[in-house]
């Protein structure tokens, strides 16, 4: 199947505005200590060393080891728009298609109204579900609002095993007089977003921010809940554990800066090293960015909001000559297929005028789990996915770059054995 053509929930070209808003500092705290645990490394299996070799003479910066699957670590990103991303972690994710079972611990039934109202969000812009219950020993995530003012997530597939001790994995600890309901809505959205496996925006790498840990850590730790048993240098730790950037990792999916994720903190100027604060930092999102719907969807499947028309795909051979096509509408997804014969390494170009993004799938077109895609940078340094791949047929999805979702124009698509 060639093409499939249809408009899909794009994240906008250009740089997008910072929105004015408004906080009071006591409200700030409410966001805060998210993540309780991480999930584990990915295990990932080394590759030969002259597949890095190969990536060299290429030009990419391999500054590690190169593992099955993953982004080799010190690949630089080179953003053409940093207001476009999220920032998340695909081994804590549940899976294309996954129906998540919730189930609320204790609260009131004007709260689960809520929780059911604005999870819808996120149902939109990917294909899950989120299936309420009323037994918790059926649920993948159990919500308690009994702990005043804790707001907390573990992050997706680790809500199965909760610390010791603890039967909840979400906290949503509204106060009993909160009636904004865009607070709502952020609080409700950010701690699913942790759910379903999206980090901190502003832990992201390539956000760049400059914490001034002085002042943030006790500016933050007065407005944390902790539990008893907490020691301030145990509370100093956690904090620091919220706030710091996560290293550029192929653990982790990490690309442009997003300042309008609903992933981000409100981060107050005085907060970060002087001269080195952006006003998308203050931003206090409170819906889902276009990025945020964008990368749902890339990790669970496109939403009910994205409609697509199916084409027979094109068939691409192993160092053969390079197939020209175009990039014409939004949410446009060209597909190629190619066979293996061998395992080895090999790399996926693509370059042109049209910006594009290559994604690696199974013979049926389901992106492979765990592998990442590639964009092009520039239209003069096109997009470059290497693979290493078992024999096999495979699937390349074409689509306009992540970074710049509008692109339109012509590429050329070709595989190389390295």
């Amino acid at each position: 199947m060639a093409k499939r053509k249809g408009k899909a929930k794009a994240g906008r070209a250009g740089a997008v505005a910072a929105r004015a808003v408004t906080l009071a500092a006591d409200d700030l705290g409410q966001s805060l200590a998210c993540v309780s645990n991480f999930v584990s490394p990915i295990q990932s299996q080394s590759l030969p060393a002259e597949f890095g070799e190969g990536l060299r003479a290429r030009g990419l910066d391999v500054n590690g080891p190169v593992t099955l699957g993953q982004v080799p670590v010190g690949l630089p990103a080179v953003p053409l728009n940093p207001d476009q991303l999220a920032f998340t972690n695909p081994g804590a994710t549940w899976g294309r298609g996954a129906r998540l079972r919730v189930a609320f611990l204790d609260g009131r039934p004007d709260f689960h109204d809520r929780v059911r109202t604005h999870v819808k969000h996120w149902m939109d812009a990917a294909d899950f579900q989120f299936e309420f219950v009323t037994n918790p020993s059926q649920a993948q995530i159990r919500i308690t609002f009994s702990i005043p003012n804790s707001f907390s997530s573990l992050l997706g597939t680790e809500s199965l095993n909760p610390p010791p001790g603890q039967s909840h994995s979400m906290s949503l600890g509204f106060s009993p007089a909160e009636t904004r309901e865009d607070e709502f809505r952020r609080l409700i959205l950010h701690e699913f977003g942790h759910a379903i496996g999206f980090m901190h925006e502003h832990q992201n790498p390539n956000a760049g921010i400059q914490w001034n840990f002085d002042v943030a850590i006790p500016y933050y730790k007065e407005r944390i809940r902790f539990g008893p048993g907490v020691s301030p240098a145990q509370a100093n730790q956690l904090i620091l554990q919220q706030l710091q950037a996560f290293p550029n990792s192929s653990r982790y999916r990490a690309t442009p800066f997003d300042g309008l994720s609903v992933m981000l903190y409100k981060i107050e100027p005085q907060l970060v090293v002087p001269g080195t604060y952006r006003q998308e930092y203050g931003n206090n999102n409170t819906d889902l960015s276009p990025t945020d719907r964008s990368i749902a969807a890339e990790l669970y499947g496109p939403g009910p909001g994205t409609a697509v028309v199916e084409g027979p795909a094109r068939r691409l051979a192993i160092d053969g000559d390079a197939i020209a096509d175009s990039i014409t509408a939004d949410g446009e997804v060209d597909r190629y297929t190619f066979a293996v014969a061998t395992q080895g390494a090999y790399q996926a170009e693509a370059e042109g005028s049209a910006l594009v993004r290559i994604t690696p799938a199974d013979k049926d077109g389901v992106p492979l789990p765990g592998f990442a895609s590639a964009d092009s940078l520039t239209t003069t340094r096109g997009a470059r996915l290497p693979l290493f791949l078992d024999p096999g047929t495979y699937t390349l999805l074409v689509t306009a770059s992540q970074f710049l979702p509008t692109s339109r124009g012509v590429y050329t698509i070709r595989v190389r054995h390295l």
